[in-house]
């Protein structure tokens, strides 16, 4: 049987007795959106770990202060606390 008048297939149909079929899909067009599904993946799993680095980031910075001893190392000058005396009359 002819499909009725007026009533279109897709590319990729055809009609067997009346019914409409989906055809066979192309190899390619099934590898393009492999590709497509596989770079979306990796787009997601690159914006996690650039959130995961900004979340240790943000827990690292309060580590990451000079001592004392660290920025005379690098020749800043330190001013020395001075040392309390003992009192002799205490």
């Amino acid at each position: 049987m002819r499909p009725e008048f007026g009533t279109a297939l897709a590319p990729n149909e055809i009609s067997i007795d009346g019914k409409t079929a989906m055809g066979k899909r192309s190899k390619t067009g099934v590898l393009k959106r492999l590709r497509e599904v596989k770079k979306q993946e990796r787009a997601a799993m690159k914006r996690d770990q650039v959130q995961e680095r900004r979340a240790n980031e943000t827990t690292q910075s309060d580590d990451m202060v000079a001592t004392d001893d660290d920025l005379a190392g690098y020749g800043f000058p330190v001013e020395e606390e001075p040392e309390e005396e003992a009192d002799p009359n205490a």
